[in-house]
């Protein structure tokens, strides 16, 4: 109910995703890069918490959770979410709450799209 209430606001442009409770924000498909070539890897092995009005994101995967204090800017129909020194960010679409998430570890770029709903 509170999803469906959330989106049809989205849809109306009364409500922009910084507003609304922390989203939880998970790929459904995932691009890894290295200097020589781009491969598919698992969809489902980070699954990313974004808080908008905390300005924090919260990134699990097999190894454990890493916090981090964001910077939360709205251009348009967009979120950017930047994960400062991480070398990672997001960009969330208002009305679908598609992303987009791009991270870097050593010379790899892992580019990831999805869809983050409300938690809770």
């Amino acid at each position: 109910m509170l999803r469906t209430t959330l989106l049809m606001l989205l849809a109306l442009g009364c409500f922009r995703p910084a507003e609304a409770a922390p989203l939880r924000c998970d790929a459904v498909r995932k691009v890894m890069c290295s200097p020589v070539e781009c491969r598919p890897v698992a969809a489902d092995s980070v699954v990313v918490w974004v808080d908008l009005d905390a300005k924090t994101v919260r990134r699990c995967d097999a190894k454990g959770c890493g916090q981090y204090q964001a910077t939360v800017t709205t251009s348009g129909a967009y979120t950017n979410v930047e994960m400062g020194g991480q070398g990672a960010f997001l960009k969330i679409e208002a009305n679908s709450l598609a992303f987009t998430e791009v991270a870097t570890a050593m010379l790899f770029v892992v580019v990831s799209h999805g869809i983050c709903r409300v938690s809770g």
